[in-house]
């Protein structure tokens, strides 16, 4: 079935969600109440049958009725994963979209997130799905530069292990986006010598951190960087990535990149330097797994829009 709305607030992730979905609308995460007549208006002049909601936003239970109303399969794409859910409000909202999803007012739930999935996999109408990105030209870069991603006054990103991790190493400076107080203060104090490419999480931001990098960090707490971790395997720029990833479990490539202890900063400099020395057998090795896991996303999406 092609004929699908896919709703998402997620506009700075246009490109990632372009290489997965045709026909997408975006809204704020707490949306004017002109917005969501809108996206109606769009659905019934178009003859829309099935919309893809992606997250949660303000307002999506009446929005949800009026498609129930109009006889729209509604669908959610969760993307977030089980460390969000410390945070009361983002547990109260998947526990709301789970309410109906269970009454079937929401016809089925995929999770990107392969965690939070495993803990829901027992309930009803729930599947996996696999995002993917499409590949990228290569950048070959040799700069003394780790681009490190995530927020940095955010404790699930682990920014300061890694910051610490980086300071071992031998004349290395840090690439960052959307870099806070915090973080300048701690590059100062350790003398950590740092740049900022911008002051959002947008895809052309983190493309120019990438051609000054010569290796990512993303040794979080947390899986949720997932579209910024493929993006740079795709231009040839192998990320750090830390012991909770799934996305390379089991494979050659896990021994490679996935640090055993998140919080160790000799194993985080270890791994970069060892990355950095071997980057094209690792960048190769990608490219066999990133084949396969590609079709993969093909049928999880197919499957979860058609069924």
């Amino acid at each position: 079935m092609n004929n699908y709305l896919y709703i998402s607030s997620r506009k700075n992730f246009r490109e990632y969600l372009e290489d997965n979905f045709n026909n997408i609308y975006f809204i704020k995460s707490n949306p004017y109440q002109f917005e969501i007549k809108k996206i109606i208006k769009k659905i019934k002049k178009e003859n829309i049958k099935q919309v893809i909601i992606e997250d949660y936003f303000v307002g999506i239970k009446d929005f949800i009725n009026v498609m129930n109303h109009n006889n729209v399969d509604v669908k959610m794409i969760w993307t977030n994963g089980l460390a969000t859910l410390n945070e009361e409000i983002e547990l109260g909202n998947l526990i709301d979209v789970m309410s109906l999803v269970e009454s079937n007012k929401i016809k089925s739930i995929g999770f990107t997130e392969e965690n939070i999935y495993l803990t829901m996999q027992d309930k009803k109408n729930v599947h996996k799905i696999s995002l993917t990105i499409n590949s990228k030209d290569k950048f070959n870069n040799s700069f003394k530069n780790v681009g490190i991603i995530g927020e940095s006054d955010n404790w699930r990103s682990n920014m300061y292990n890694q910051l610490s991790a980086i300071k071992l190493l031998d004349g290395y400076s840090v690439n960052g986006l959307c870099i806070k107080r915090i973080f300048r203060r701690f590059c100062k104090f350790f003398n950590i010598n740092f740049k900022n490419y911008g002051n959002k999480f947008t895809v052309s931001n983190f493309r120019n951190l990438l051609k000054q990098s010569d290796v990512i960090s993303c040794v979080e707490f947390s899986n949720y960087l997932d579209f910024y971790v493929m993006d740079s395997f795709n231009h040839g720029i192998p990320c750090i990535l830390g012991n909770n990833v799934l996305f390379f479990k089991g494979t050659e490539l896990e021994k490679l990149v996935v640090v055993k202890s998140d919080d160790n900063i000799n194993e985080i400099a270890e791994k970069i330097n060892y990355v950095i020395k071997n980057k094209k057998q690792i960048n190769k090795i990608y490219e066999n797994i990133k084949k396969q896991y590609d079709d993969d996303c093909i049928k999880t999406i197919e499957k979860f829009i058609k069924e």
